[in-house]
């Protein structure tokens, strides 16, 4: 195996927002695997932020990373949206980050990812003409303060995320909408609207998105 990963531990420093933290911060002590997800950051010594950075709850996640036209097997795969990162779990403490600019895509419960412009989008339907995609965002929201009691609440991390399309002109964030499908789908707009009627179609049903850009890619 070409050597594409580096080890980060979770008792290295950890890189955050700089905004909304620190420009660094110290990992928690991890005890067991469950601490990976429960315990937290720590601001300066004193604040700790609770939640989950990676997508998914837990590590016994199968997937495959692909790497300059290599492919290779992980039983512990999981994606640190915090990071954008792909790691696999070596021990209660510590994860194997694969090296991002030599990674194209991976696989990780069935779930694809592939990189654009050096971020990793999950692939919800690739097409010929138009590909539908999802990138996901970790904001860490801060505790509210009770002034009651002086006492304040633990800030945590809050996972969002936004739908992409992927065409000829690139990379573009997309809100599903009447006004937006009548700008992406351009001179077949009216068919896409009829067939979404037909099969009583949402936007706001993610499902319901990937059948009508099938739909529109077989035009």
């Amino acid at each position: 195996m070409k050597k594409i990963l580096f080890v980060y531990s979770f008792f290295s420093i950890f890189f955050v927002n700089a905004q909304e933290l620190e420009a660094q911060a110290t990992v928690g002590t991890v005890t067991s695997m469950d601490d990976i997800f429960t315990k937290h950051l720590k601001v300066s010594g004193k604040e700790e932020i609770t939640g989950n950075p990676f997508l998914f709850s837990k590590w016994d996640n199968v997937g495959v990373v692909y790497s300059q036209g290599n492919s290779y097997s992980y039983k512990k795969l999981n994606y640190n949206i915090l990071s954008d990162d792909i790691g696999t779990l070596k021990s209660k403490d510590s994860v194997l980050t694969f090296d991002k600019v030599k990674i194209d895509s991976f696989i990780v419960k069935n779930v694809k990812f592939r990189k654009y412009h050096d971020l990793f989008y999950e692939v919800l339907y690739q097409g010929s003409k138009i590909s539908l995609l999802k990138k996901y965002e970790v904001q860490i929201v801060e505790g509210m303060f009770n002034p009651t009691d002086g006492t304040k609440e633990k800030s945590r991390f809050k996972t969002t995320d936004d739908y992409y399309i992927k065409n000829s002109q690139g990379v573009v964030k997309f809100i599903p909408s009447k006004k937006s499908f009548s700008a992406i789908f351009e001179g077949n707009a009216d068919m896409v609207k009829k067939y979404m009627k037909q099969n009583r179609l949402s936007f706001k049903k993610e499902k319901d998105l990937i059948d009508i850009f099938e739909y529109y890619n077989q035009l």
